[in-house]
């Protein structure tokens, strides 16, 4: 008689609950991060404030990827080495160290698509 083994899959129960239990970080939505959207043309690091589903707010050193005139994206890489980005709200104090007017205005960083409700 056959069994209910899977044939060919390495993945295992703790590999799955380990990917579905990482915290992901919550990026604004598309609304808040405004229209205007400016690619960093510099290696520019910041501490950001991130959410995470979590619902825990943890102050990162991160890397400005783009921004607008009230938000930013930024790369910061977690404990476990994962790369991630979100779009977080901008600190008018910080703003100036990161911005720069000669940057361009093509941006790899989608902000969050916008949720009904």
């Amino acid at each position: 008689m056959g069994t209910n083994r899977r044939h060919g899959s390495d993945v295992t129960y703790r590999a799955v609950a380990a990917a579905v239990l990482r915290p992901q970080p919550v990026s604004l939505t598309r609304s808040q991060v405004g229209e205007s959207v400016t690619q960093a043309t510099r290696d520019n690091h910041v501490i950001a404030w991130v959410p995470f589903r979590t619902e825990e707010t943890v102050e990162i050193e991160a890397r400005v990827v783009a921004w607008t005139d009230r938000a930013v994206c930024v790369d910061f890489v977690t404990k476990d080495g994962r790369t991630q980005r979100a779009w977080v709200w901008a600190g008018p104090s910080d703003a100036a160290s990161w911005r720069s007017p000669t940057a361009g205005t093509t941006c790899a960083c989608e902000p969050a698509p916008r949720t009904a409700g």
